[in-house]
């Protein structure tokens, strides 16, 4: 039963009979030494560039290791990428990809197969000879600007990101309401886009784009003969060919697919339309002076659209498909539906767009709700790992907060204005602010919000999210005046970081804030309590610091004792005080002594 599934899994990732057709033929073709790979470029991709400790491939060789290659194998390495490109074979060994299958949530969708997302693993050595073939298409790409990718393609490029994309749809939209005009945005959606995309469409675009003769031969073996390993529930090793997609995991599959799929973004376009993607996450929006026509124009455009998807080998989800519509202060009362294949659709008041909720107005108060829920519920996962006693470390207990966070700020340069806007949102993201910090710091459930996040080194949620939208807005400057560069992007992040500093000891000087005493203790050496790189936050030391724990003085307030007495001495009130300076219990000579 069990193989029957992985089989029909594999089934439905990895198709098969798209119309395999092989590699061109290149016996007249001429190989020139100017396209010969250098010892510079490869030693600079295998020992300069900054790697991570990622999951390495059937060889088992990390990426890590490399870096500690000498010159002599960095040559003879050289030396074999040159003789693969001039003789135009991508080594079969390079194109065995071990496969992973790692589970996704279902979401409450029950389906016949489990929901997974594959990874593929690869040689580290086969990614570096991809690495050069994509900087190579890229130059060419770059240096011929008539067959270059489309402006409005943001995904696997470089010094792009998703803010982009939310700002140029941000930006159009805004604009034509600004206008009291109508925008339509259609979120398409394609099934298996990587694995699916037939590898004739790949090479048919090459051709089109009149990519260079060598570039295209090294590609052609590529995309052919390629297979994945698997393991089966018997712990056996099974193979399976691969004959349509780009790898999830390889270097330069992505690019691949960014060449293939830019004929896309340059079909014919109905007046005020615009076509933005992000990979394969396809955003059509349409503009006009009414809903009526908005929606026609929308129709057409997705129509023409579908139709180029289709050539290409692909196919649309049209279940998944959503539209939204923006508009001025007042909803139009009769939404037209939209055609979308087989199917009708009816533009909402909000969309989830590249992890995102856009909404009509862009007041992000659906997206909100949802992080609310969704860091909430990856905290209390969380909060299960970090016990007050016997947990893990301060630093451990920081790397897990880093996951609620990245959860929490994506895409705040595009949702922070709203986010300060709004008092509701702040509360209710405050909420789950409080219990990760509090699980941070080992402290008790009584201390506040700011108390504890001051201790935990978390910042006011909206104050961190300005911090991010100026570093967006600056790094973004440099990248339009042509000066970007790693170390200015590192200037920016410092400048802004002890800006956020400055600007949360502000905010901790508001008397009415919480966890007076705590603030006070803390608040004025900020700076070197954010910057230490000395000792951690543990159950004893909070309590310390926030006056709140297993002090006889504290129980008694909150009704867990009947009076403020020491349990180690005759003292009538157990305070941090009394304990740190006058209890005998704690002096270093009395307990030796005892």
């Amino acid at each position: 039963m069990e193989v029957d599934v992985l089989n029909r899994l594999l089934d439905g990732l990895f198709l098969r009979g798209t119309g395999l057709d092989g590699p061109a033929c290149w016996r007249s073709w001429l190989w020139s030494e100017e396209w010969a790979i250098s010892y510079a470029e490869v030693s600079t991709l295998l020992k300069e560039r900054n790697v991570h400790n990622a999951a390495p491939g059937p060889d088992g060789f990390r990426s890590t290791l490399w870096k500690r290659a000498p010159g002599s194998m960095i040559d003879k390495v050289t030396v074999c990428l040159n003789a693969c490109l001039k003789e135009g074979i991508f080594p079969a060994r390079w194109k065995r990809v071990t496969l992973v299958l790692i589970p996704k949530e279902s979401k409450g969708i029950v389906t016949a197969l489990p929901k997974v997302r594959p990874i593929c693993l690869l040689d580290e050595i086969g990614k570096t000879f991809e690495r050069i073939i994509a900087d190579r298409l890229t130059d060419w790409l770059n240096a011929n600007p008539d067959e270059d990718l489309s402006d409005n393609q943001f995904g696997f490029r470089r010094q792009r990101s998703t803010c982009d994309a939310f700002m140029k749809v941000q930006t159009i939209t805004s604009d034509i309401v600004k206008e009291d005009r109508v925008a339509i945005a259609v979120g398409i959606d394609i099934q298996n886009a990587f694995n699916s995309l037939p590898w004739r469409s790949i090479r048919k675009a090459l051709a089109d784009k009149g990519v260079p003769n060598y570039l295209r031969r090294i590609i052609d073996s590529y995309l052919s003969e390629r297979f994945v390993e698997y393991r089966t529930s018997d712990s056996g090793i099974s193979r399976r060919s691969m004959e349509a997609g780009v790898p999830q995991g390889s270097v330069l599959g992505p690019l691949l697919w960014n060449v293939a799929y830019d004929s896309t973004l340059r079909v014919a376009k109905e007046p005020g339309c615009h076509i933005i993607c992000y990979a394969d996450d396809t955003l059509v929006i349409a503009t006009a002076g009414d809903v009526g026509s908005a929606s026609v124009r929308a129709g057409i455009q997705v129509v023409r659209i579908l139709m180029q998807i289709r050539r290409l080998g692909l196919q649309v989800s049209e279940d998944k498909t959503e539209a939204v519509i923006f508009h001025g202060r007042t909803r139009p009362d009769r939404l037209p539906s939209i055609s979308v294949g087989q199917s009708r659709i009816v533009p909402g008041t909000s969309m989830k767009y590249l992890g995102l909720i856009i909404d009509s107005r862009w007041s992000f108060s659906d997206h909100f709700a949802y992080v609310g829920a969704k860091t909430a519920k990856v905290t209390r996962a969380l909060c299960r790992l970090m016990t007050n006693l016997r947990g893990p470390c301060e630093d451990k207990r920081n790397l897990y907060s880093k996951v609620v966070q990245s959860v929490l700020f994506y895409g705040a340069p595009v949702w922070c204005d709203a986010f300060v806007a709004s008092k509701k949102a702040q509360q209710s993201l405050r909420r789950v602010q409080r219990t990760l910090a509090i699980r941070i710091v080992s402290a008790y459930r009584t201390v506040s919000c700011d108390a504890a996040s001051l201790l935990a080194g978390i910042p006011p949620l909206y104050i961190t999210a300005l911090c991010r939208k100026r570093i967006y807005e600056r790094t973004n400057d440099l990248k339009t005046r042509g000066v970007w560069s790693k170390e200015a992007v590192v200037e920016i992040k410092i400048s802004e970081h002890l800006l956020l500093i400055r600007q949360w000891e502000l905010y901790l000087r508001n008397p009415s804030l919480s966890g007076r005493r705590t603030l006070d203790a803390v608040g004025p050496k900020l700076t070197e309590w954010t910057y230490r790189n000395f000792g951690y936050m543990g159950y004893h030391f909070t309590q310390l610091l926030t006056r709140h724990g297993s002090f006889s003085h504290f129980l008694f307030k909150i009704g867990k004792r009947v009076d403020e007495s020491c349990f180690h001495c005759d003292s009538n009130s157990d305070t941090v005080k009394h304990t740190l300076s006058q209890c005998v219990a704690w002096d270093e000579k009395s307990s030796i002594e005892s």
